[in-house]
């Protein structure tokens, strides 16, 4: 039912589909089973499909901060650079099934008009939940819940696209719009181009080198528009520090939120100064008991670090384990690894190739269970 309505209500490029079929190939020849028994029926490349709108047509709820410049210039890593945190809040499935299988891809594309891409997820995801570019450009997606456009105001006059795949278009792609240069930008002028169903915010960042205005905003969009939120804007804390979880406060009217007033006061208690391990301490402080990855980067170094929730211990209780770039490609073909966009990288796209590979690194999601941070939980609404 659910393949049929994504086949329905979306349009999925063709390069994903061949990408869904191959991941339903590659089980076979596994020799895994596909027959799910609530189906009825084996699954299929539009099973994968569907299961990536699910951010499109469900609700989650997320949590994400990010700094840079003079907020982060007394961390001794990051020395003014950016960074960004997230706690990805989703169902732990039975037996912590989402956790347990949680992976980091490296996308090695062979089409010269793509970049690569490191995408944190889980098996069969394959759009951009949270990810980064070989450039440094890094976003992650928090649903909105109740203040943007709803159900009836939706227009379904024609398909949509699904808001994961949005980015990772975004994010792979040489130049989504054109001005020569790989920044957040691409990122906002694909979501704003894009036919949309749901409500979401994106929080986009990457390096502080000056490639841009600003080396991070958030992305509001629903079916009905797009808005950006600077850092400042709408809180009381400094123009670089950018706080999101699940409400639009620029594309609608903000309502109360007690992680986002929880990371207004943590920010203004520390005197809008953050370093790389008091924001994963802000992770802590807004987790549920269904946060099941809290996630790390640094888009000046394409540092990752993630942890996952296992058993008694949540994500954000555990120190992070770091997945290296160079690793996570390791026996991949070398790639240009400049940001600025040359004329003779931009091949006619009648002669590119659209298939893209997928090297899957099988360690990055292993960490240690004893390494964990102490830390209660905190209570309160889904807000």
């Amino acid at each position: 039912m659910l393949s049929l309505l994504a086949d329905i209500l979306f349009d999925f490029p063709e390069e994903y589909v061949q990408e869904a079929t191959g991941i339903i190939d590659g089980m076979k020849q596994a020799g895994v089973n596909l027959f799910a028994d609530f189906l009825n029926r084996e699954i299929g490349p539009y099973d994968i499909l569907a299961c990536n709108t699910m951010a499109d047509i469900t609700s989650f709820a997320c949590s994400s901060i990010s700094a840079w410049g003079d907020a982060t210039a007394s961390d001794s890593t990051l020395g003014g650079e950016t960074a960004l945190c997230r706690n990805l809040d989703w169902a732990r499935g039975d037996n912590d099934v989402l956790s347990k299988n949680a992976i980091v891809i490296g996308y090695q594309p062979s089409n010269p008009n793509k970049r690569r891409l490191a995408i944190i997820t889980v098996p069969g995801f394959i759009g951009c939940l949270s990810c980064m570019s070989e450039s440094g450009v890094a976003a992650e997606l928090n649903q909105s819940d109740d203040n943007g456009a709803t159900f009836p105001d939706i227009n379904f006059s024609f398909h949509f696209m699904p808001i994961n795949f949005t980015m990772r278009k975004a994010m792979e792609d040489l130049d989504f719009d054109g001005d020569g240069i790989h920044t957040i930008n691409d990122i906002y002028e694909a979501v704003k181009s894009s036919t949309r169903l749901g409500r979401q915010i994106i929080m986009a960042v990457q390096p502080n080198d000056g490639r841009s205005d600003v080396p991070g905003f958030v992305i509001e969009n629903d079916n009905k528009g797009t808005a950006l939120r600077y850092g400042g804007e709408t809180t009381p804390y400094a123009d670089n520090i950018l706080a999101a979880t699940n409400h639009f406060r620029v594309l609608a009217p903000p309502v109360d939120c007690w992680r986002f007033e929880a990371i207004t006061q943590f920010v203004l208690a520390h005197n809008e100064k953050l370093t790389l391990d008091n924001m994963w301490e802000i992770m802590d402080q807004v987790k549920f008991d269904f946060t099941i990855q809290t996630i790390r980067l640094i888009p000046a170094t394409k540092s990752i670090e993630v942890a996952f929730t296992f058993g008694d211990y949540l994500s954000p209780q555990k120190k992070p384990i770091s997945v290296p770039w160079d690793e996570l490609f390791s026996g991949a073909p070398e790639s240009d690894d400049d940001t600025t966009i040359k004329d003779d990288d931009l091949a006619d796209d009648d002669n590119a190739d659209n298939d893209d590979s997928m090297q899957t690194d099988d360690d990055s999601a292993a960490f240690n269970d004893d390494e964990v941070i102490d830390g209660g939980e905190s209570e309160g609404c889904g807000c």
